[in-house]
């Protein structure tokens, strides 16, 4: 946009000088950028390549939550950094092999897409995490120790149970520690109602 200032000073009888400014817009310009280019496309490019991972994403958990036997689920930092826990449990591989075989087109689609995804060595599976899940909300263990369960779920990232409650007294952590051993860890958590954090991914 071109702008021309034209300033003219008028004297007036028994007044101080007048400056009247006027203004004329001499053209106007806009700039148009090509469809695509930019970044406006590069955005709209990263939002569609993950949209493509977050599709592959659902595809992975789908295809390992059908081998709970084998494998401990899927943790993920954003869409592009995927870890898949295998415990490589094949007591029932004939059973496993289709479902198997899924999931390692699924890993390999995911890193077509740009993902890095990484499999990891764990030692619970989805099977043994919700087994202990669903004891740890049945057992006394806390009511008779004086302590209020606040959250549960299953964190896949850590391979284990969180059992989130309101104090861990004396002697409490190894009880715990002797009921179900490394597949929960404690955490304190605030005096909040209960919550389940089962979905934690």
């Amino acid at each position: 946009m071109g702008l021309v200032m034209r300033v003219r000073r008028f004297a007036v009888a028994g007044l101080a000088p007048v400056v009247l400014a006027v203004a004329f817009i001499v053209s106007i310009v806009p700039s148009r950028a090509a469809p695509g280019s930019g970044a406006r496309g590069q955005t709209d490019a990263a939002l569609a390549a993950s949209a493509t991972r977050l599709h592959g994403l659902d595809n992975l958990r789908a295809a390992i939550d059908a081998v709970p036997s084998r494998y401990g689920g899927v943790a993920t930092e954003g869409d592009a950094s995927v870890t898949a826990c295998d415990t490589g449990n094949d007591t029932n591989a004939s059973a496993d092999e289709g479902p198997t075989a899924s999931v390692d087109n699924a890993i390999a689609a995911l890193r077509q897409e740009g993902a890095a995804v990484t499999v990891k060595p764990c030692r619970y599976s989805l099977d043994d995490l919700h087994r202990v899940l669903a004891q740890v909300t049945a057992s006394s263990l806390f009511a008779a120790n004086g302590v209020t369960l606040r959250r549960w779920g299953i964190d896949y990232s850590a391979n284990a149970v969180e059992i989130g409650v309101d104090a861990t007294p004396s002697g409490f952590a190894a009880k715990v520690a002797a009921q179900w051993g490394s597949a929960v860890y404690l955490t304190v958590s605030p005096s909040v109602g209960l919550q389940s954090t089962t979905t934690m991914r």
